[in-house]
């Protein structure tokens, strides 16, 4: 955050009388996009602390979190064609981060999942992001953290929703 969002008070901390609803709005939304530059520039830490480029990050975050997938569906995850993402497989099994087991489903097919040491990486990354989320809500008062779960819930199904929609921007033609 800039110095002098760090001095303003907590929205729970101004009246309602004294901002505006759509103000409070625009708030939220410079601190949502504070946070995700953060978030963005931790994923980047972290892939370069294990070797990794931020894409491969991306993968091994992304079979972490489906536990096995197949690669043309990281492919799809990542938005990359399938030659692009088995360079990459190969480069992160070589690296010793992601295992290809045979599909039982579909014999012409592979499944990929965290090797040993790509589950210590997943580990240790929950781990850090979740000290950090800890000291925020922790910090914090006035608000519960099932409210905070509540609130950013509701937000990333809206901004989900959002996504789906976006289409041509008006100043292209």
């Amino acid at each position: 955050m800039t110095a002098a969002s760090l001095s303003d008070p907590p929205l729970a901390a101004v009246p309602s009388r004294s901002v505006t609803g759509d103000d409070q709005v625009r708030a939220l939304a410079a601190a949502l996009t504070e946070v995700d530059a953060g978030h963005r520039d931790m994923r980047h830490r972290f892939a370069s602390a294990v070797g990794l480029s931020d894409s491969e990050y991306s993968a091994v975050m992304r079979v972490g979190r489906a536990v096995e997938l197949t690669p043309k569906q990281l492919a799809q995850a990542l938005d990359m064609t399938t030659g692009a993402v088995t360079a990459m497989i190969d480069r992160l099994e070589s690296a010793n981060l992601i295992e290809r087991r045979p599909n039982p489903n579909d014999r012409r097919s592979l499944l990929l999942r965290l090797s040993p040491a790509g589950l210590q990486v997943v580990e240790w990354v929950q781990d850090t992001y979740y000290d950090a989320v800890a000291a925020a809500v922790l910090a914090s008062t006035g608000t519960s953290s099932k409210k905070i779960v509540q609130i950013l819930t509701e937000l990333a199904t809206a901004v989900n929703d959002a996504a789906q929609k976006v289409g041509t921007p008006p100043f292209r033609s």
